[in-house]
């Protein structure tokens, strides 16, 4: 019973782990923000606002869940944690550099790093266990996406 609590406690510490790094990405948004992100040219196939309040919580949890394999199969202070937490720590950035401080350039170079991180996490977590690895991969791909978006706003937008 012991390690059954443990091992749901530790998911729910990595689920709030996880989330955290978006809540304090959020502190950002405020009406005026989205006003301000409403008047910008955005590149073709940008989603409708509300797709990404869908999207982020659903990767947020494939991420946490993909963490908890990890720290089942290594404990929590392991090099792929440290990965993944760096990872989590750029993508908590991007929100006050592109909506708090309209950083449009900044911005989209964070997302290149962050990129680089999740590659570098995804690949150190299939090592460890495929299926964790595939977890993140929704991860990856959106934030690719989010370059396509985000890069695009700056050519479309900066004169």
């Amino acid at each position: 019973m012991k390690q059954i609590i443990k091992q749901f406690s530790s998911y729910f510490f990595l689920i709030a782990i996880t989330f955290g790094a978006s809540f304090l990405g959020n502190t950002y948004l405020s009406a005026n923000n989205f006003f301000w992100y409403d008047q910008l040219i955005k590149p073709n196939l940008t989603p409708p606002s509300w797709m990404f309040s869908v999207v982020w919580p659903i990767l947020y949890f494939l991420m946490a869940s993909a963490a908890w394999i990890i720290w089942k199969r290594n404990g929590f202070f392991c090099k792929e944690l440290y990965w993944y937490s760096g990872q989590l720590i750029v993508n908590a950035l991007y929100m006050p550099l592109f909506f708090g401080y309209h950083l449009l350039l900044p911005s989209s170079v964070l997302i290149i790093v962050l990129i680089a991180l999740i590659t570098k996490t995804v690949q150190l977590f299939l090592k460890v266990d495929s299926y964790a690895g595939l977890l993140l991969m929704p991860y990856l791909i959106w934030s690719c996406f989010a370059f396509y978006l985000s890069s695009g706003i700056v050519l479309l937008n900066i004169s």
